[in-house]
């Protein structure tokens, strides 16, 4: 297992590299902004989110020190209130500046979801549920989230002016959301069983549509039952991530009505996509298979030589070639529509951090780049890889 997974790396980097090459030419090119913790610069940052004015809706999560929730802008950093208690997390942020999130009440042992407008902290309650969670607001200031009752099940919400609605179920026990459109389309991930798998000890999920009250399977992507949505865009084109047949591999997709584009061409490349914009421009990462069942399906988990990846119009540009060779960007996480990306990276191979890649004006995806060279991947302080819970969470593999 080891040597096969050895030769999938060097396959990997050779890809890359060749993929690099062949896509040089496009010219555009970000500077690179670390994403700081408003408490301490050393803390390490949870970016959540990015709006269309480089807004970025982040936690806290020093050591010791309970998750804090805050909206980080370029040169400016503002805390969030609580519901009475001392921890929240920011999730979701829209372009007027709204963030929703969750946040303790006083004793921090009960999570609520908030909408957080005017200045104003804004309980949502937990819909019936024992704790609540909300992580996505569009500019209608429709929120979505999830609930948990006390039976362990695990719902999806959809708000709107103080009223709410339960999305449902695909047959299993679980939904989550994960993008929610201008228009209030909503799509995420739901269990279409109860009865776990045998090979991986969890329910079959599947990508899911919500619109007006009506929930739609997705089905099988790739032939798999394994397979979540990230996002969903103004034309309503989805992005996600699904198991191949077999459940060897998993790659990442673009959704357009019912036509799915694979965007990693190599069984033995496993690809994420983790946002897509009103353009249709998807980030996500490549890396390498994971077939280890302890890690669950394999596209829940990417290792590592892993590249952070942006698609424009179907076509990767790996972020490592448009950025300054001293950095190594692993993943792409979140793009707002001017094509700013949060990314997870490092510098000269130092600690992980976000980091805000912002767009030199003037650059272009389809313009010719003059002497750029195309900067080479440094895989010696990588993980091992990276996993993605059932909440969408992303951690490194120990």
């Amino acid at each position: 297992m080891q040597t096969f997974a050895r030769r999938a790396a060097f396959l990997l980097v050779a890809v890359m590299l060749t993929l690099s090459n062949l896509l040089s030419a496009q010219s555009v090119t970000y500077k690179v902004i670390p994403i700081t913790s408003v408490f301490d610069p050393a803390g390490t940052v949870l970016a959540n989110d990015i709006n269309n004015h480089r807004a970025v809706a982040a936690s806290d999560q020093l050591r010791g020190r309970p998750h804090l929730g805050f909206v980080w802008r370029p040169g400016k950093s503002t805390t969030l209130p609580t519901l009475g208690g001392t921890c929240s997390s920011a999730v979701g942020i829209s372009d007027a500046g709204h963030v929703v999130g969750s946040s303790c009440l006083p004793g921090d042992s009960v999570f609520h979801a908030f909408l957080y407008r005017k200045h104003q902290m804004e309980d949502l309650d937990t819909f019936g549920g024992v704790r609540s969670f909300a992580n996505r607001v569009n500019g209608q200031n429709q929120v979505t989230g999830s609930f948990t009752t006390s039976d362990g099940t695990l719902h999806a919400f959809f708000w709107q002016k103080k009223k709410w609605a339960d999305l449902g179920f695909l047959g299993g026990s679980a939904t989550l959301v994960n993008g929610l459109s201008e228009s209030g389309m909503v799509t995420g991930q739901s269990d279409i069983s109860k009865d776990p798998d045998p090979t991986f000890g969890i329910p079959h999920f599947h990508s899911f549509t919500w619109s007006n009250g009506v929930l739609t399977d997705l089905g099988q992507i790739f032939g798999s039952d394994f397979g979540y949505s990230v996002g969903v865009d103004s034309a309503g084109r989805i992005a996600g991530a699904s198991d191949l047949v077999g459940d060897l591999s998993g790659h990442a997709y673009l959704w357009d009505h019912g036509t799915v584009t694979d965007l990693s061409p190599y069984d033995f490349v496993s690809s994420w996509s983790n946002d897509i914009n009103s353009q249709g421009d998807i980030v996500g990462s490549w890396g390498s298979n994971d077939n280890d069942p302890a890690d669950g399906p394999p596209v829940y988990t990417i290792l590592c030589p892993c590249f952070g990846v942006l698609w424009h119009n179907g076509q990767p540009t790996f972020l490592n070639d448009v950025i300054d060779p001293r950095w190594q960007l692993l993943l792409g996480l979140w793009i707002n529509d001017k094509g700013d990306i949060v990314a997870l990276g490092q510098f000269n191979g130092g600690p992980f951090q976000r980091v805000l890649l912002k767009r030199i004006p003037g650059t272009a995806m389809s313009s010719a780049a003059p002497g750029r060279k195309t900067s080479r991947p440094q895989t010696s302080s990588m993980p091992r890889g990276f996993h993605r819970d059932r909440d969408g969470r992303v951690m490194v593999l120990p």
